[in-house]
């Protein structure tokens, strides 16, 4: 008999438990009810009356605080998806329910740490790379997840727990991609972490402007828009996540303000041509980005 590659793959997990009821967890909740609805979900959250009334929720079959996690012990999946610093409590809390061969991976933005902190086979360090300014389950949506990268930071793993957290991640439409934690760190460092940093201390230097109170009278375009959009963020989040890559985030601050006095002093002494030089670098790099 010839099965669906879909129920193929989602037949690896029959009972999947999601620690952790934000943005992400309940996207990631969403496609696997869209894409296989027999798969039994176990949601886990610290206050289950506060999502209870959020429609997403319906998509758990079962949803439960962390003093009762009987109900881990039937799962062969768990996605830890809260936020980075607590990654590892949630593992060792949740270890005492684990059979033997359950497979864990999580959603954290840094990976060295929790990799480090974890240390067992059986959990395989992930990081899809979707999200937005939003956040909570009430803006979960599976479609955040369609064609996004997820990277995979392999730590000591067998390699059949590799392909099953792989084929998880793109049964749910991701592309996967394997980068060592130490590696995933250093570019996400530079292309999330510093970015989302710059945001914010540009949201900051404005709100100290003596127009800002008065919202610049409405005197801004799209550019100041999208340049600040990623600053409407959590930040308690976004302060988790500078604390656990705080050597690779400083290496990548220290270099732009490198660039920016240079470029500052270069307007000081009317270098226009090295002003323009950067200009030019800097367009042709977003341009390659798409």
């Amino acid at each position: 008999m010839i099965y669906s590659l879909s129920i193929w793959r989602i037949s690896l997990f029959k009972r999947v438990c999601i620690a952790g009821l934000g943005l992400i967890g309940g996207s990631v909740a969403l496609a696997i009810k869209e894409k296989s609805p027999d798969v039994f979900l176990v949601g886990i959250t610290r206050e289950v009356s506060k999502v209870k009334d959020i429609p997403q929720s319906k998509v758990f079959d079962k949803i439960v605080d962390y003093s009762d996690l009987e109900i881990v012990k039937e799962c062969d999946f768990c996605l830890i998806s809260t936020v980075v610093s607590v990654i590892p409590d949630t593992y060792r809390l949740l270890r005492r329910y684990f059979r033997d061969d359950v497979i864990i991976t999580d959603v954290g933005s840094v990976k060295s740490w929790i990799v480090s902190e974890i240390n067992d086979e059986r959990f395989v360090g992930a990081h899809p790379m979707a999200g937005s300014e939003k956040s909570g389950l009430s803006f979960s949506d599976s479609k955040i997840l369609n064609n996004s990268i997820c990277v995979i930071t392999p730590k000591n793993n067998p390699k059949e727990y590799l392909d099953k957290v792989s084929e998880f991640w793109k049964f749910l439409g991701m592309k996967v991609l394997y980068l060592s934690p130490e590696e995933h760190d250093k570019i996400v460092a530079q292309t999330s972490h510093f970015i989302h940093l710059v945001s914010y201390v540009i949201s900051f230097v404005l709100s100290s402007s003596e127009f800002s109170k008065d919202c610049f009278f409405g005197v801004f375009g799209k550019g100041l828009l999208d340049t600040t959009r990623i600053s409407k963020s959590d930040p308690y989040l976004w302060i988790d996540i500078f604390q656990k890559n705080k050597d690779n985030i400083l290496s990548i601050i220290d270099y732009f303000v490198e660039k920016l006095i240079k470029t500052k002093n270069d307007i000081l002494q009317n270098k226009w041509d090295d002003v323009l030089e950067v200009l030019l670098k800097a367009k042709d790099f977003r341009d390659k980005l798409g």
